[in-house]
């Protein structure tokens, strides 16, 4: 117990210190757009600014890397002529005490006409009521929604007075497209531009049709999946970087294929992509790690697809080139890898033999020789069962010591190239029961299912096969089969369940609740993996005020009632930022049959101090901090990160604080 209190001492001494240094900086040296010069002073030196970005502040962030989706967007609209800036309030130097205030003085000072704001459903109360400040303040001001949560859950944000548009999926050619035309001094027809959704405030209908996806090698043939920094824009990366993730500090996180093919349960990333994979030129991507090197001095990477490792020959062709040009530049893989893609099979084995590749320990040694230096990998369970039935991951299904011998050779192999390789498993717990398209129902993860996982991580721990772990509590996300399987009984409990007792609508939410039920309760079970149900609740509910259209998307927000209870605070609702979207407490409301909240967040704890106990393991954690850190400004940082990763605790008191 003595070094428990001595860690947890020390990690809150990391967390203070480092946020006391980052808001000093964020108030006194730099509350400007980029470098601390007043706003004036850049609106002077770089004209008006049409078009603004704004990635709003998420919690447990201690700093943050360039964001791909919005990065991409600014550099087609410079090409085609229309100026714009990005502002990140993850940055400690674009963190002001209020960040969307300091988004209304940008506005006005900036002469912006257009804000795009990528949403991510975790943060999705903050920023609506955020933005609901800023349209008042600025009230001929565009709003326009993009990112995730309005590609999965567009309708949760068409009733909202204050959204003029919602980009859903990629919007490389939607958003220049609506952008020309309201500079333009017109507005577009309803659904004129495909991906563009609104809604006409008086009949209340929703206008919109999908847009296709891109073609990345087209966009690349103009240079327009590059990121493109001014020495100002550049400078709040460089000087006031934090740790992200595993990958490291100094890591900018780039794309080279879109798309997968897999229906895991619990993901719905096919909504944003599409299923079927495209790749990028192979050159292109170099070059333009070449130029990220040559113009910015930036050499580390992280490669984000989801499905990096479907195709082996695009990968080796990439080592190639890599390795043709001597190009000195190190890549992980943390969005993660699929573990049987570490093995081998018919058509991995005639790809090797094509190649001249003699075995998959070649290929791993070509791509850590080209600069593989860490990955996560996607093994969600300890159970055999939970994988095939539950998670669904499709492909070969391998046993737990198939697994392990897999992630150990990946480790043996790095040792033996004489490099620092690190692997992180992603795993998750609490597998409710998945009602099926056909009328069956697989059953839920057990107890002992989950206990499996628990011990499946200390074994892929003590034998050397990962140095890190995740352990996710599971999530019916919408868009997911885990969301679209429940009856619209159970999607309309989480929907209004966290709309606070004091909320002056809650009677009215309520009663919209109680239509629907009585609209569709005579045939509850016709409703799963149906759309149009959830559609009438949006409808219904889209006539509601912004106040209560946004105490119903409270559900989207975790930190909720169950992290409420833990931190004893449940006043703190409404304000605090958020952690993941639909935790354990809301679907513990809908009757999930599996444990209640406590015991999965207890039994998480649990499995994550077991992990992370012992001298060995903190020396092992020190290593890799020193290992993905280029100066001592990236250690304490990364420091800070495992302090608040690794200290739920800490976590929960600096949200609250943070909300004050």
């Amino acid at each position: 117990m003595g070094t428990l209190s001595l860690d947890r001492v020390a990690i809150k001494g990391w967390v203070r210190a480092y946020t006391a240094a980052t808001d000093l900086v964020g108030r006194h040296v730099a509350y400007g757009l980029y470098d601390g010069r007043n706003l004036e002073q850049f609106q002077r030196d770089h004209g008006p600014t049409p078009v603004l970005f704004a990635i709003p502040p998420m919690s447990d962030v201690n700093g943050a890397l360039p964001h791909p989706g919005v990065q991409i967007l600014q550099t087609i609209l410079r090409h085609r002529g229309v100026a714009c800036e990005i502002v990140n309030y993850n940055l400690p130097v674009t963190h002001p005490r209020d960040p969307f205030q300091h988004l209304v003085a940008a506005v006005r000072a900036l002469g912006v006409k257009i804000l795009g704001v990528s949403l991510y459903s975790q943060a999705i109360r903050n920023s609506l009521e955020g933005l609901r400040g800023v349209k008042q303040a600025c009230p001929e001001l565009t709003v326009v929604l993009g990112g995730p949560h309005p590609t999965e859950s567009y309708r949760s944000l068409m009733g909202v007075t204050f959204v003029d548009y919602v980009c859903r999926g990629e919007a490389e050619e939607s958003f220049p497209l609506l952008v020309e035309t309201l500079l333009r001094g017109e507005r577009p027809r309803p659904g004129s531009i495909p991906g563009v959704y609104t809604r006409d405030p008086e009949s209340g209908a929703v206008h919109g049709v999908p847009a296709g996806f891109i073609d990345v090698q087209d966009l690349d043939r103009d240079g327009l999946l590059r990121y493109h920094f001014r020495p100002e824009e550049l400078k709040q990366y460089r000087l006031f970087r934090g740790a992200h993730g595993t990958a490291g500090a100094a890591y900018w996180p780039v794309a080279l294929v879109r798309g997968c093919p897999y229906d895991c349960t619990f993901c719905a990333a096919y909504q944003m992509s599409g299923k079927k994979l495209r790749y990028r030129d192979v050159r292109v991507v170099v070059d333009d790690l070449q130029h990220y090197l040559d113009a910015y001095g930036c050499r580390h990477f992280s490669f984000i697809d989801d499905a990096f490792t479907q195709h082996y020959g695009y990968v080796i062709d990439l080592c190639e080139e890599i390795l043709r040009r001597r190009l000195r530049v190190y890549w992980t893989t943390d969005n993660g890898i699929r573990y049987e893609t570490l093995g081998s099979g018919k058509m991995l084995e005639r790809l090797l033999r094509e190649r001249n590749l003699a075995s998959v320990d070649e290929l791993i040694a070509l791509m850590i020789r080209a600069g593989w230096r860490g990955t996560a990998v996607g093994i969600e369970s300890g159970s055999a069962r939970v994988r095939r039935d539950l998670v669904r991951k499709g492909g070969a299904q391998l046993t737990n010591e198939d697994i392990l011998e897999s992630l150990r050779n990946l480790k043996r192999i790095s040792e033996r190239e004489g490099v620092y390789f690190y692997v992180n498993g992603f795993l998750m717990a609490g597998f409710p029961e998945l009602p099926l398209h056909n009328g069956k129902l697989v059953p839920a993860e057990t107890i002992e299912e989950m206990e499996q996982t628990g011990e499946f991580a200390l074994e892929l721990r003590d034998r050397r096969a990962i140095d890190m772990m995740n352990l996710s509590m599971v999530i019916p996300l919408p868009a997911t089969d885990m969301w679209e399987c429940l009856t619209i009984e159970d999607k309309v409990k989480v929907l209004v369940s966290h709309v606070p007792p004091e909320h002056p609508e809650r009677k009215t939410i309520e009663g919209l609740r109680d239509r629907i039920l009585a609209r569709y309760g005579q045939d509850m079970e016709a409703t799963r993996y149906a759309e149009e149900p959830e559609a009438s609740f949006w409808q219904e509910a889209h006539r509601l005020s912004d106040s209560a259209q946004i105490g119903i998307m409270a559900s989207y927000d975790a930190f909720n009632a169950d992290a409420a209870h833990t931190i004893g605070d449940s006043a703190q609702i409404g304000i605090m930022a958020s952690y993941d979207a639909f935790n354990a407490d809301a679907a513990h409301t809908i009757g999930l049959k599996r444990p209640d909240p406590e015991f999965l967040w207890s039994f998480r704890e649990r499995v994550v101090a077991r992990f992370y106990a012992g001298t060995g393991m903190k020396l092992r954690m020190l290593k890799h901090v020193v290992h993905r850190s280029t100066s001592p400004q990236d250690v304490f940082a990364y420091l800070t990160l495992l302090a608040r990763k690794y200290a739920p605790e800490e976590k929960q008191t600096r949200a609250v604080a943070g909300a004050d």
